[in-house]
């Protein structure tokens, strides 16, 4: 493509919107993804939650509390490993009891970095847990037997989220890549195909230049069709004025070819210097109209715009 080519402008265009068009899909279907991944995470620590509760409000009416196990949860019982629940006064904020993956630890809601609180005065969120490990959490306030209140948390590995989330984004990327790749390749190739029209009508009127053609014959598109029949148009009315010129140059060499006659014959009788000089000039006149008689002749027998020739094969003839 040239410079300042209307096939470059189109391209360009076409590339900028689907760049564009594919980085904000690209953005919506990651931010999408996490919203469902992250609300998936979150009704699995939901889940735990009510398990946890569940097990420790059988507990509370004898008014202690126990170990409740893992709570189908084996990584609750491995140290550090990222899934942690524990359960806080809600007057006094001392933690009562946590599972053995925290070991000493404590999950401080004073070191959540966002939440969100339901109608239920669930909180979800993320936090930094023990070892500055990214958590995400839901704790909730139950009353149990007793008017006991207390504060159930549950928090699980954040990085599994953000692994998924770059995994899939990762993928989306590589897809839309290709995609792109794949749509820009079909923009030019329809580029291509949609300007080829435009091209015929150049070779066209390269071949009216050279001779070859005297109009612009085929069928064309119904955009560019008007344009060619305009071009015909002109073709056809510069021709007319053409053959109206030459018709009134052979006219008038006709019209002055015979008192040119008359002018060299009596000028040729007259041998003075005057005569031979008058003679000699209408001479000149003569062969100058027979000149352009001949040329008019000649185009009259060719009904073309013009012809190209080579010079070369001219010039080394002679």
């Amino acid at each position: 493509m040239r410079r300042n080519s209307l096939a470059g402008r189109l391209t360009i265009a076409a590339t900028a919107w689907s760049v564009l068009a594919l980085v904000v899909a690209g953005l919506i279907l990651i931010s999408l993804y996490r919203q469902s991944v992250e609300r998936g995470f979150d009704e699995r620590l939901d889940v735990y939650l009510k398990t946890l509760v569940a097990a420790l409000g059988a507990q509370d009416a004898d008014g202690s509390l126990s170990d409740p196990g893992n709570l189908g949860e084996a990584r609750f019982e491995l140290l550090y490993s990222g899934w942690y629940w524990q359960v806080r006064a809600a007057d006094t904020h001392q933690v009562l009891l946590g599972s053995k993956s925290i070991f000493t630890d404590v999950l401080d809601p004073a070191r959540a970095t966002s939440t969100s609180t339901g109608a239920d005065e669930t909180t979800t969120g993320a936090l930094r847990g023990p070892d500055n490990q990214a958590l995400r959490f839901i704790s909730r306030p139950v009353t149990l037997e007793g008017n006991r209140r207390l504060v159930f948390m549950v928090a699980g590995d954040a990085g599994e989220l953000s692994q998924q989330i770059v995994s899939f984004g990762t993928s989306v990327a590589i897809t839309l890549a290709i995609f792109g790749i794949g749509l820009i390749a079909a923009t030019l190739i329809q580029i291509r195909w949609g300007l080829r029209p435009l091209d015929q009508v150049r070779q066209s009127l390269g071949e009216l230049r050279s001779g070859k053609r005297t109009r612009i014959d085929g069928d064309y598109p119904a955009e560019i069709s008007p344009l060619v029949n305009e071009l015909n148009a002109l073709l056809e009315s510069n021709q007319e004025i053409i053959d109206r010129a030459r018709t009134q140059v052979g006219n008038l060499a006709h019209a002055l070819k015979t008192p040119l006659s008359v002018i060299t014959n009596e000028a040729r009788a007259n041998r003075q210097p005057f005569g031979e000089k008058v003679a000699e000039q209408a001479e000149l006149m003569r062969r100058q109209v027979n000149h352009y008689l001949d040329r008019a002749r000649i185009a009259a027998q060719t009904n073309v715009v013009g012809v190209v020739t080579e010079v070369t094969s001219a010039i080394a003839f002679w």
